[in-house]
């Protein structure tokens, strides 16, 4: 598997709760529940933290979410962004998982 494809998935992670949570707040204003709309923002809070503080490159360990990320990442190819912007590492290199 390569870099790309694990840092891949944690994104469409994130757009994912991101959507649910937005989806969530919509449904809880039409149901006029106030429980519901705070955890929908709730989620949607945690999804942008987790885009600014959880995704990092397996190399490096810095954070690299938010370089990878766009408001046209859902309509345009990932390959814009090849090397990692703090170690300068291949992404489509193959990730080495090391044993503790």
């Amino acid at each position: 598997m390569t870099i790309r494809a694990t840092l891949r998935k944690k994104l469409r992670l994130v757009n994912w709760m991101t959507i649910l949570g937005f989806m969530a707040f919509t449904v809880s204003c039409f149901l006029e529940s106030g429980i519901l709309a705070l955890s929908a923002m709730a989620l949607v809070v945690f999804a942008i933290g987790y885009l600014f503080f959880g995704i990092r490159c397996p190399h490096c360990q810095n954070r690299v979410g938010y370089n990878l990320n766009s408001l046209t990442s859902c309509f345009r190819s990932q390959k814009v962004v090849k090397y990692c912007p703090f170690c300068a590492t291949d992404l489509d290199s193959e990730l080495i998982h090391h044993d503790a």
